[in-house]
């Protein structure tokens, strides 16, 4: 694959005129410098507000206040702390209802943040509201290289104004670490597919996706997306992959993940032991059986409820890159397909959260964005470019109406199906929250 320096330097004639679209032809884009501006101002914008609100919160749930236990817990007493939450969290059937100290490292990048701010739920809170205007300002940075900078611009802001993960970056809880983690990985991987004889690149992603596993165990269930690419690139795409490196890249993570586990656990019996009960917790957990059963298609219906016009947008695009439509960043869309079908896939197994698959939010807004792009393209390049840009602040309004319905003024806590049906007035379930 082309360097990502490639797409900034090979067709581009002036700051305000793109390199080579999808087509062969040159797209119009902002200069960088605006770009980058607008993209500040909006996750400045939108996190201050955000902060703003924090104070309204009602900290009601089970999960949060046991992540705030384990990081008081890591915090005062520092990693040897983890075997006893192993075994406090096994000795109790009733403490087998919320998370699980597996998560190890946002149990220490929370313990870390509590010792500089305090352990309440109020510095939790500002730790993921932190980590996902984080994950906008990255998103930013590495889309550029693919889709230019208003694409990128649109996938940003849009990204920063989802509902969903505005509203899980004001609770106490781990999804905003977890999509940050996610999101590094995904970029970093797809830094290295475009110029595999990188060692640095091979190297950037091991890193990430060893953060990535260490965060949050179900994790490894994403992992097969990352393969899947690669052998679409070798036989789909006739790339040189070079699969030893490969090995190495999944292989280490994975084995170092799996000697952190087994020390946070305090022995390879406690671990296994752990990971019995997380498999077999759903089955005793009423509130799973109640609320997070259903079709692999739910998840759908999550994020339309969530977000119907990004949702369908993104649908459109996935549609278009299946049909070999040519896109610019394609192969980056292409990544972001295998993704999404990889995670309802996966996910479609087990009990069944939106929050689960918070992180398909950068495939989702990622998608979108070459959509609303597209739909102008006919029209000439700045026909594109201005409608696009257009459509991406419409998308981003609607975004902030609806964080504002959903999570401000109806205090949703956990958006499950049932809860979202509900407050969009669709069906009229036993609970409002």
């Amino acid at each position: 694959m082309r360097e990502p320096s490639d797409v900034s330097e090979s067709c581009a004639t002036s700051a305000s005129v793109a390199p080579c679209g999808a087509d062969g032809g040159v797209e119009a884009d902002l200069p960088r410098l605006v770009a980058w501006i607008v993209c500040l101002v909006c996750v400045a914008g939108w996190g201050a507000y955000l902060a703003s609100t924090l104070g309204t919160i009602e900290y009601e749930g089970l999960d949060e206040a046991r992540y705030l236990h384990y990081a008081t817990q890591v915090s005062t007493h520092g990693p040897s702390a983890f075997p006893g939450l192993f075994t406090e969290y096994l000795g109790d059937p009733a403490a087998q209802r919320v998370p699980n100290p597996l998560r190890v490292l946002y149990i220490v990048a929370s313990a870390g943040w509590c010792g500089l701010f305090g352990a309440s739920f109020a510095s939790l809170s500002s730790l993921s509201l932190a980590c996902h205007l984080l994950t906008v300002l990255v998103t930013f940075a590495a889309a550029r290289k693919y889709f230019g900078e208003a694409r990128a611009l649109v996938f940003a802001c849009t990204l920063a104004l989802s509902p969903l993960l505005s509203g899980l970056a004001r609770r106490a809880l781990m999804d905003s670490f977890a999509t940050l983690t996610l999101g590094l990985a995904i970029w970093s991987f797809l830094a290295w597919t475009r110029d595999f004889a990188s060692r640095r690149r091979a190297l950037l992603f091991a890193a990430t996706l060893f953060v990535a596993l260490t965060t949050k165990e179900n994790h490894v269930l994403f992992v097969p997306a990352f393969v899947i690419f690669l052998v679409w690139l070798a036989f789909g795409r006739r790339e040189r992959v070079p699969w030893r490196v490969a090995a190495a890249a999944f292989g280490v993570p994975s084995v170092l993940a799996g000697l952190v586990f087994v020390g946070a656990a305090g022995g390879f019996e406690p671990l296994v032991s752990m990971l019995r009960v997380i498999i077999a917790s759903p089955a005793t957990n009423k509130y799973a059986q109640r609320f997070g059963d259903g079709p692999w298609y739910r998840y759908i219906i999550d994020f339309l409820m969530l977000s119907p016009w990004i949702t369908l947008a993104s649908l459109g695009a996935a549609g278009a890159v299946l049909l070999g439509r040519a896109l610019r960043g394609r192969e980056a869309l292409e990544f972001l397909v295998v993704l999404v079908v990889v995670g309802l896939a996966m996910l479609a197994l087990f009990t069944k959260n939106v929050r689960y698959l918070a992180f398909l939010e950068i495939a989702w807004r990622g998608l979108a964005a070459a959509f609303l792009f597209e739909l102008f393209g006919r029209f000439g390049a700045r026909a594109a470019l201005w409608g696009g840009l257009a459509l991406g602040a419409v998308a981003c309004a609607v975004d902030a109406a609806t964080f504002r319905f959903l999570f401000l003024a109806n205090g949703l806590y956990d958006p499950i199906t049932a809860a979202l049906l509900s407050l969009r007035d669709i069906v009229q379930p036993p609970l409002r929250k």
